[in-house]
C-alpha cells in the first residue's frame, strides 16, 4: 500500500476510530499514539551484486503503558492531523511503500505491511500483514525458480475458482 492509498481511505472515514489488528484476532489498545513517522531510502545490494533503492515510509504506534483508554481513542481524524503535521516538516513520497512498525507486551515489534483496510460503520481497521523476504537474485544464486502450473480445467476443489 502505498502512502497516497493510506491517506485517500482515511479521508473517507473521517471521524471513525482507527483500530489496528495486528495478528488475526489481537488488536492494538484503541488509544494507541502514532509516535513516529519515517522516511526510510534503503539502498541494498542483493547477493547477485545488483544494487537496489527505494523508499519506505513507516509508521510507528505505540500502546502508552498508562492507559487513559476514554480520553485518547485514537480515531482516523486523529491520525489525519499527525499525519498533516508530519509532512508539513519533512517531504514524504505519496508513491512509497507504507508499514507499520508495532509491539506490545503480547507481540514482538515488527514492522508489518497494511495486507487490508475494513471499514465498519464506526471503525476503520487496518489489518497487519507479515513482511515476507526473498531472494532478488535467484538466478545467480542458485536458487530454484518454480514455474507457475496452467490450469487446463477449473474442476471443483482445483483452487483455480
Amino acid at each position: 500500500m502505498t502512502l497516497e492509498h493510506f491517506l485517500a481511505q482515511l479521508e473517507l472515514n473521517r471521524g471513525k476510530i482507527l483500530g489496528v489488528e495486528y495478528y488475526p484476532n489481537a488488536y492494538a489498545e484503541i488509544d494507541f499514539h502514532i509516535t513516529e513517522v519515517k522516511n526510510c531510502k534503503v539502498e541494498s545490494v542483493d547477493c547477485g551484486g545488483k544494487k537496489h533503492q527505494w523508499t519506505e515510509i513507516i509508521i510507528q504506534l505505540w500502546e502508552d503503558p498508562n492507559p487513559n483508554r476514554e480520553k485518547r481513542i485514537m480515531r482516523v481524524t486523529k491520525a489525519i492531523q499527525i499525519m498533516k503535521r508530519v509532512q508539513e516538516v519533512q517531504y514524504f513520497d505519496p508513491q512509497a511503500t507504507l508499514k507499520i512498525e508495532y509491539g506490545n507486551a503480547r507481540f514482538h515489534t515488527a514492522i508489518q505491511k497494511i495486507s487490508a483496510m475494513v471499514a465498519t460503520d464506526q471503525k476503520l481497521i487496518l489489518q497487519l500483514g507479515e513482511v515476507a523476504s526473498d531472494c532478488k537474485a535467484k538466478d545467480v544464486c542458485g536458487v530454484e525458480i518454480q514455474a507457475s502450473v496452467v490450469q487446463e480445467s477449473c474442476a471443483p476443489g482445483s483452487g483455480c475458482c
